[in-house]
């Protein structure tokens, strides 16, 4: 008999088995998808300037952190409302996949901002890339991981 282990598993005591479930709740995973979202936006929209594609024309820096910040509250707008669709149309499947929510996530977030360039043609869809797609897939991943 070894110290401070069962040899066999409780069945009388619900608090004994309330202890041996996973910590892990399924609480926060939108928050949580939604905060990966706007700091994985922010790095991006800040390494954007040593991107070959983005260079920065002699623009000043006060500009750029303007529009910048501007772009990137209308990106985190946009994700929230889809990440948000997104978690309820998965979890009313029931599917709890983090690698799911990651695509599903990218996707739609892709198809809006295609669709976006294609109407309105004032969106970079390379930037919609970097800023908005890639964020939108970590965002969902982390989602996804807590809603499992």
């Amino acid at each position: 008999m070894s110290f401070g282990q069962r040899t066999k598993t409780p069945t009388g005591d619900p608090t004994l088995k309330a202890r041996t479930r996973s910590p892990r709740t399924r609480r926060g995973g939108y928050w949580f998808g939604l905060l990966t979202c706007l700091g994985v936006s922010a790095v991006t929209l800040a390494l954007l300037p040593f991107i070959s594609q983005f260079k920065l024309n002699g623009a000043a820096l006060s500009t750029l952190v303007i529009f910048g910040g501007i772009a990137l509250l209308n990106m985190i707008a946009v994700a929230a409302v889809i990440m948000l669709l997104v978690d309820f149309a998965l979890r009313g499947l029931g599917w709890r996949r983090p690698w799911i929510y990651a695509v599903t996530c990218a996707l739609t977030v892709l198809i809006f901002y295609l669709g976006l360039a294609l109407v309105g043609g004032s969106t970079n869809p390379i930037f919609a890339l970097y800023v908005a797609v890639w964020p939108a897939a970590v965002g969902g991943w982390v989602m996804g991981l807590y809603r499992r």
